[in-house]
Parts: structure tokens; sequence; C-alpha cells
């Protein structure tokens, strides 16, 4: 993972117009395949890419284990949900195969349910992104727990190759973005990723789930870029994203962020 240090938040921008031109003009003249990218905003850049399943419960690292356990409690998920997701087993079995080059990507059962959980707070294994730049920056500058510098995290899946994989290391699953769930998806734009590797066994899906950041990206795909701006930009870029309707009640719609998004303008962008 490369770490880029910015100054201003303008440079971030001008970083991002810069990156998509130079792959957009590779695009035309090779024919590359460039991937869109993603986004995810921390409020302190030391702060690792971390899932709320490997901060809740480390423990659980087999992607068939955390499958089983989102079953058991999906029937009091759906009654308290007031909707239906597919089931993940047929006959106690998982559902799913794994399939394509060498047989190492993984057909994630009922992934709307999956994306569900990850939107109200059950432990994921699943890592959310967003496809704007902006919608990352809100949530890295609004979040007041950070003391460091800021951090905006830019992923690619594709960058200029077919993807490829190996059982010998990690690969980054994609889900999205067009899953059928949360209403927050759509308002955040969002996405999700996860960090596997194979386990050699034969099991439904065989995989371990790792870090992302044991990611290396090497290999000409899921590259990963970390950019740091400084905390002190902070109320420009609100008051940007203010003049846009951008703020955390637009994008989560829940009366906290109404909250939020009220003391900030009120504490904080009032002249």
């Amino acid at each position: 993972m490369q770490t880029i240090r910015l100054k201003k938040f303008e440079e971030f921008e001008s970083w991002i117009a810069d990156f998509k031109d130079q792959q957009d003009s590779d695009r035309m003249f090779s024919g590359a395949n460039y991937s869109d990218m993603l986004f995810r905003g921390h409020a302190d850049e030391r702060w690792e890419l971390k899932t709320t399943l490997e901060r809740f419960a480390p423990k659980i690292t087999s992607l068939n284990d955390y499958l089983y356990i989102a079953e058991k409690i999906r029937f009091q998920v759906e009654l308290h949900a007031g909707t239906e997701w597919d089931p993940i087993l047929e006959e106690g079995v998982i559902k799913s195969t794994y399939k394509g080059q060498m047989g190492m990507y993984a057909d994630i059962p009922s992934p709307e349910y999956l994306v569900y959980l990850r939107h109200h707070s059950f432990p994921s294994p699943l890592l959310d992104w967003t496809r704007s730049p902006y919608i990352a920056a809100l949530f890295a500058f609004s979040d007041c727990s950070g003391t460091g510098d800021i951090a905006i995290f830019v992923y690619q899946e594709y960058t200029g190759k077919a993807k490829m994989y190996s059982s010998e290391s990690t690969f980054i699953q994609n889900l999205g973005p067009h899953i059928k769930t949360h209403k927050r998806h759509t308002l955040q734009q969002a996405q999700y990723t996860m960090c596997l590797k194979s386990t050699g066994n034969s099991t439904s899906l065989p995989y371990d789930i790792k870090p992302h950041e044991s990611h290396s990206g090497d290999a000409g795909q899921d590259k990963i870029y970390k950019i740091t701006i400084p905390k002190s930009e902070k109320l420009k870029v609100l008051t940007k994203l203010e003049q846009f309707n951008l703020n955390l009640y637009s994008i989560l719609g829940s009366e906290e962020s109404l909250m939020s998004t009220l003391a900030t303008r009120v504490f904080l962008l009032a002249n």
C-alpha cells in the first residue's frame, strides 16, 4: 500500500482528477482495463483497514464459520426488519460454490443479507467503501475521535490488466454496487470488499478472512493507496460539502445523524 501525504484538500481533488485522466488516456489508446476507484475515510491516519469482525471477534477467521453464524440469526433479523432474504444454507450446507479463474472467485451467498448486517452494526467481514471521494472525506472529517491527520484510502480492483488469482496469496473480493438492501447503501454510493485466502480445503467456500492491509497488490490489481490530509482542513472541507447538502444526515438519515449535522452547523460552521 502506497502512502501519499498531502497538505491541502484541493491537492487530493487534483490527485484524483490527474489519476483518472491518466487512466482514461491509457484506456483509450491501449484498451487497458481500469475499474472505478473506491474511497474510504478514516478520522485518524493511524487506524488500520480493519473490518468490524476483525475488531469485535478476531478469532472468527473462516468465511464458512462466519456464514453459519449469519444464518443462525437470520430468522430473528428478518422478523425485526420485516423482510426475507435468500437462505445461506441448503440442507445444512452453504449454498454457494466457488468459481472463476483457477477456481478462486468466491460466489458469496445472500449478499443483500450480509450487507444489511453490515449496515446495522452486526460484526462483518465486509469493509465498506464509497464511489464518492467527497462522502469518504465527510466521514473522515466529521468523526471527532481521531487525533492525527485524516486518511482517505483509495482502492482500485483492475489497474490495467485482467485479474489473476493464486492459491498462495490473498485476493480481494468485491460485492456491489447493485444490491437490494438498506437505503443507506444507495445514499452512500456503497460497495464492499473482503480480503480472502484459499485454505486448500474442499468446503463450499474454502477461504480464510484476512486483513486488507496484508494484501500487497503487487500484481497490478487490487491496488490500495493511503492519502493523508491535515485535520486543520476540517472546517474548509465541511463547509464546502454543506453547500451541496452533503452531511451525515443526508447519507445516513437517522435521528442521531440529524443531531450531529445540526451540531456541526451551529457550533462549527455558523458565521
